[in-house]
């Protein structure tokens, strides 16, 4: 359970997890208090009330933080450059990419196993990740 709150907490931030520990908090007095007092139909709209901005609020924080992030870098098309070159030379270019990029890195390094499109799909992605850093 460590490891899994460990990663949690790195994927969340500051701000996210402050409001859950204030959400923590809340509930845990919540509860306190709800085992002394009676509940009426008053009290579950202000929960519920409640409960919707919070969710609200932090939909909203994930929204403008997914914003912020660079668009997708695959769009599924490749030019007609690298449509026209042969499997050897696509092979060749994208091993020409890796020694002067070492930053771009292939999942698999074995393209014997790859279809001819699949290597033209990767050369693609890879020169538009070495286009884009410039």
């Amino acid at each position: 359970m460590l490891g899994r709150l460990t990663t949690e907490m790195r994927m969340t931030t500051k701000l996210e997890r402050y409001l859950r520990s204030f959400e923590a908090v809340q509930i845990a007095l919540a509860i306190e208090d709800a085992k002394y007092m009676p509940t009426t139909a008053e009290i579950e709209r202000q929960v519920q009330s409640l409960y919707a901005a919070g969710r609200k609020r932090l939909a909203d924080i994930r929204q403008q933080e997914n914003a912020a992030l660079p668009s997708p870098l695959v769009s599924g098309e490749v030019r007609a450059a690298i449509l026209s070159m042969a499997r050897d030379e696509v092979i060749a270019r994208l091993r020409e990419l890796r020694m002067k990029h070492p930053d771009v890195q292939y999942a698999h390094r074995d393209f014997s196993k790859f279809t001819d499109h699949d290597l033209r799909s990767m050369l693609e992605d890879a020169t538009r990740l070495v286009d884009r850093k410039g």
